[in-house]
């Protein structure tokens, strides 16, 4: 039910749940951390799946070891290291029956497509992991520059066109910046191809509308389900 009213797959409705559970023992007990046991396999996993989405550079830096009270100190050790240590100490332990179904798209990577790499170089997963970590410094470098880029350019939910032209990747730039509206690539594109047509042109994402003046593209949020509705009834009766 949950999957279905917010659009999300089984896996991603799972996970959603799975979280926010964590975080109403984590709050109710007062504890500090919620430690999760992902490891370096996992993270080259989700690598492979972030590329398929399309999540540009903040999604192949890998799983990050903290990411405010999400903790995670196995990342150092592989799939293997751990199954020895398991057998070594003859711990017990349960597996996710799900692990052995391809119809997921995680375990269609871990049983498929990393086995191909590894074909091809078999010390894939350690070159993997290494790049991982170089792509993590790069984003560092990247988000430095997009920071001091936008100063000048994004002021209080307006964009000045007109500075936003003058930067070197104008079309970068206005991605970035349009990214935490919750406005997607596609939606993006359209608002930077509009930079050059006259004013009065609007655009929506799930929280926030865009209207493009001549000289900037002011950000509001989106109040309520039917503001949508009135704002359009109000642009239909301006331009009578």
């Amino acid at each position: 039910e949950f999957a279905e009213e917010n659009k999300f797959s089984i896996q991603e409705a799972a996970r959603v749940l799975r979280y926010s559970w964590f975080e109403e023992i984590r709050k109710k007990n007062v504890f500090d951390f919620i430690a999760t046991a992902h490891h370096k396999d996992d993270e080259l996993e989700t690598f492979f799946i972030n590329l398929t989405r399309g999540t540009g550079i903040a999604g192949l830096h890998g799983i990050l070891p903290k990411r405010g009270a999400l903790i995670r100190p196995l990342l150092f050790a592989t799939r293997e290291q751990i199954d020895k240590f398991v057998t070594a100490n003859k711990l017990k332990f349960r597996e996710d029956s799900s692990n052995a179904s391809d119809k997921y798209l995680r375990n269609k990577i871990r049983h498929k497509i990393l086995p191909l790499f590894e074909e091809v170089n078999p010390s894939f997963r350690k070159t993997l992991s290494e790049e991982i970590s170089r792509l993590s410094d790069v984003e560092k470098v990247y988000n430095h520059f997009m920071s001091e880029n936008k100063k000048g350019i994004l002021h209080k939910n307006t964009v000045s066109i007109s500075a936003l032209k003058k930067s070197p990747f104008p079309h970068v730039l206005l991605y970035e910046i349009l990214k935490k509206y919750k406005f997607n690539s596609d939606v993006s594109e359209e608002i930077f191809s509009s930079l050059n047509s006259g004013s009065g042109k609007i655009f929506f994402s799930p929280t926030n509308r865009l209207v493009k003046d001549r000289e900037f593209l002011i950000i509001t949020e989106i109040e309520s389900v039917n503001d949508k509705d009135v704002f359009f009834v109000f642009k239909e009766m301006k331009n009578l």
